[in-house]
């Protein structure tokens, strides 16, 4: 190749390989320009993927040229790469990725958040706090995407014009510990989890004043490279209590008006975590507390699921061999049979929620077992289901033949991929984000009606005909919730930063916010 080169090029630019170097800038500038020609409907993920690998091709070419090609001495290759990383290591404290994979630089003389938690909690003003009630009302929202963990809010009237009057914070936005637990509110506290250090935290605010009430912690941090720390489950109210499930499995009972534990035990003892950590919230029914640990270890125990009694914790009943997805439990009817819906990493099935006996299965396999999306009961016999990572979106019937129940799959695409976050329905549609873009879809038939907006990995949350979505900038965006077209009503900023993963909580009428650095609470009332 080099004689054949030889004859055109100086002699000198192929004795130093000098077109390695421009070879490594030129995978830059290819996956530059195709990033640029894929079309809008294709993941952000995908267009990542491309320029990290454009970049990662480059740096490896450029480097190979550098140590082994260029004519300079030894001593000062080795000085180069020595300070190169000794510069990189010096100054970038981790990579935090976005849920598009996209890098963002830590650095190490950021403030950590534990200090900026500490200042705040300092020099906040000392205000007069109300008795402390967790009654729950009819507009509350006691735990994740509230009572029927279906997404849907109730409340007075909210502000429809965000773009010339934006919703006005009721405090100002303050730092909070890092995870991704949403709030669950009741009576005059809301409440959520933190990782601070080397300890997950229950912390309790004051609705009015955003001041903390109380907490409660134990030493134990989940961390993932491409998730970031922390845990990842909204605590669920129950009366006078209060059930959180940390990221490394510890579940506990808690007094709601003290943070002072009833009960605690090690749902991971014995068994190993999912990737990234416990995500499915507690689910109470009736006397019941209900949660889906997994069997990461397949040692056939039959402990996947289990149900504890509420006030004591005494283990009622377990069942099941499978691995944990990143669902919550939820009990629906279907065939007016009230069911409990457990999707894990395996398969979607329903149970007898009283006893943990098994009604019907159907297998649902993505890649390790990412299935997030809680799904969605349609009419009396139908449930619509959706994950991300090549699966896409089905409608499943259920059906009884004597006493046992059948399923079958009436409709499979790729409409609607949910990866981070759940769908609502509303008026026999569904709306959720299709890889980031919002999609309506109608479930009769799979198809779409439209496609538009880009909102990242966000959550979305439904009031009435409006749809209040937690972009994954910081954006809070109502869209009307209409098959006919899409309609963007209004966005503002309502926290800062890109990586906002937490689902909002709307109560009476004021939305909590959350990430993994700060919080803030917005009056959304109609004046």
């Amino acid at each position: 190749m080099d004689q054949i080169i030889d004859k055109k090029l100086p002699s000198a630019f192929l004795q130093r390989r000098l077109y390695l170097p421009m070879i490594a800038f030129g995978f830059i500038g290819l996956a530059f320009v195709v990033t640029r020609f894929l079309p809008e409907e294709y993941p952000l993920f995908v267009k990542s993927a491309v320029n990290m690998s454009g970049f990662l091709i480059a740096v490896i070419i450029a480097t190979t040229w550098w140590v082994f090609f260029s004519r300079f001495s030894w001593l000062l290759k080795f000085e180069v790469i020595a300070v190169i990383v000794s510069l990189y290591f010096g100054a970038v404290k981790e990579l935090d990725f976005s849920g598009d994979v996209e890098p963002k630089i830590i650095w190490r003389w950021e403030k950590p958040r534990e200090q900026k938690i500490a200042e705040h909690r300092t020099n906040a003003p000392k205000i007069e706090l109300e008795d402390i009630s967790v009654v729950v009302g009819p507009q509350d929202f006691p735990n994740y995407r509230n009572r029927n963990l279906d997404g849907e809010v109730s409340g007075p009237e909210i502000l429809s014009d965000w773009n010339t009057n934006p919703p006005r914070p009721v405090w100002k936005p303050q730092p909070c510990g890092s995870g991704y637990s949403g709030f669950s509110i009741a009576g005059n506290l809301a409440v959520t989890m933190e990782q601070r250090a080397d300890r997950e935290f229950v912390v309790a605010y004051d609705f009015a004043t955003g001041s903390e009430r109380w907490t409660y912690s134990w030493v134990a941090r989940h961390y993932d490279p491409m998730g970031g720390e922390g845990p990842m489950v909204t605590p669920t109210f129950d009366g006078d209590l209060i059930y959180v499930l940390g990221g490394t499995g510890h579940f506990a009972c808690l007094d709601a008006k003290t943070g002072k534990p009833v009960w605690e035990k090690d749902l991971l003892k014995d068994n190993k975590n999912i990737q990234w950590g416990m995500s499915g919230s507690p689910l109470i029914y009736k006397d019941l507390v209900i949660v889906n640990p997994g069997e990461q270890d397949a040692k056939e125990l039959n402990r996947a699921i289990r149900a504890f009694d509420k006030k004591s914790g005494e283990l009622r009943w377990q069942t099941g061999n499978n691995r944990a997805g990143y669902t919550s439990p939820m009990v629906t009817t279907i065939l007016d049979t009230e069911m409990l819906l457990i999707f894990d990493g395996a398969e979607i099935a329903g149970y007898n929620p009283l006893t943990g006996a098994k009604y019907w299965a159907r297998p649902w396999v993505t890649n390790q077992g990412i299935n997030v999306a809680q799904p969605i009961p349609i009419g009396n016999d139908k449930l619509f289901i959706t994950s991300s990572y090549g699966v896409g979106c089905g409608l499943l019937k259920i059906s009884k033949e004597g006493d046992k129940f059948k399923q079958e799959e009436l409709w499979h695409n790729f409409n609607l991929r949910c990866r981070f976050t759940s769908p609502v329905l509303f008026e026999g549609f569904i709306y959720g984000l299709d890889e980031g873009m919002l999609v309506c879809l109608d479930p009769n038939d799979g198809k779409r009606k439209w496609k538009g907006g880009r909102y990242g990995q966000g959550q979305l949350l439904r009031q009435g005909n409006k749809l209040i979505i937690q972009a994954e900038n910081g954006d809070l965006v109502m869209v009307e919730a209409t098959p006919a077209e899409f309609k963007e009503l209004g966005k503002f900023k309502a926290l800062s930063g890109d990586k906002t993963w937490n689902y909002p909580s709307i109560a009476r009428g004021f939305a909590w916010v959350r990430n993994h650095n700060e919080m803030a609470c917005y009056d959304l009332r109609k004046k």
